[in-house]
């Protein structure tokens, strides 16, 4: 990619695309994207050259069950040792807490391959997950509850080799 071709926000949606992402742009003006099966959202401006990326409520509990408070302690875990940050939000209206992450950083065309940073830090939401994961299977002495058909994150590279 040539440097300085393209501001931020163009930048994200022409590294996704290299990387065989499909780009949206959603009504919150997003962008939007599958990576590994897994959705993400990019706050991107041309004018700045920061992104904020998420993966929102990529795991959730109900309020009232009493591993709820332990899910907070395994997110401020977490927190000590990922680079995403972990953040949670209560739902009442759904009686869930909602369990997120973000992750903010430069993103400028001065960078080397960003085919590569983008996929490490899309994985690097991957690692957190298990983080979370693992600690919850600590705390509770159990492993987390997955919905019926849904299958645990497992981190994959592009070959689809799973990764450590």
């Amino acid at each position: 990619m040539e440097k300085g071709k393209f501001k931020t926000r163009e930048l994200v949606q022409e590294t996704l695309k290299n990387m065989g992402c499909q780009p949206e742009i959603n009504d919150a003006d997003q962008i939007v994207f599958q990576y590994q099966g897994t959705r993400f959202f990019i706050d991107a401006d041309n004018n700045i050259p920061f992104i904020q990326i998420f993966e929102t409520w990529w795991a959730s509990i109900g309020l009232t069950n009493p591993d709820a408070e332990l899910l907070k302690v395994a997110i401020n875990e977490a927190n000590a040792n990922s680079f995403p940050t972990v953040l949670y939000s209560e739902d009442k209206e759904h009686n869930l807490l909602g369990v997120h992450c973000r992750l903010r950083t430069v993103f400028t065309a001065d960078l080397p391959n960003l085919e590569d940073l983008m996929k490490a830090l899309l994985n690097s939401f991957f690692q957190t997950n298990q983080v979370v994961n693992a600690t919850m299977t600590r705390l509770t002495g159990k492993e987390p509850e997955m919905p019926e058909g849904v299958k645990p994150v497992v981190p994959q590279n592009n070959n689809g080799e799973l990764l450590n």
